[in-house]
């Protein structure tokens, strides 16, 4: 047997290895990635303002964001789409 054509042999088999590990590396991230959706319980809130405008009193530019309010506080600032 030539020792070229083992080597050649090992790395084909090697970067097969590789792309299956790479497959299963990338596999695990989506997963881990779709725990916390599917863990979590929407937020619970009383009132969502949709689209108001926060003026942060920095003295910047006011946004428009939705407001989340939970009883008498502001519980979050954001894009409450699914809320």
């Amino acid at each position: 047997m030539n020792l070229n054509s083992l080597s050649f042999l090992d790395a084909g088999r090697g970067a097969l290895i590789l792309q299956r590990v790479m497959k299963r590396a990338v596999f695990a991230v989506f997963l881990i990635g779709l725990f916390p959706v599917f863990g979590q319980e929407p937020p619970n809130f009383d009132v969502i303002i949709k689209g108001g405008t926060v003026y942060d009193g920095t003295g910047a530019e006011p946004r428009h964001v939705d407001v989340a309010i939970r009883g008498d506080r502001i519980a979050g600032i954001g894009d409450f789409k699914t809320a």
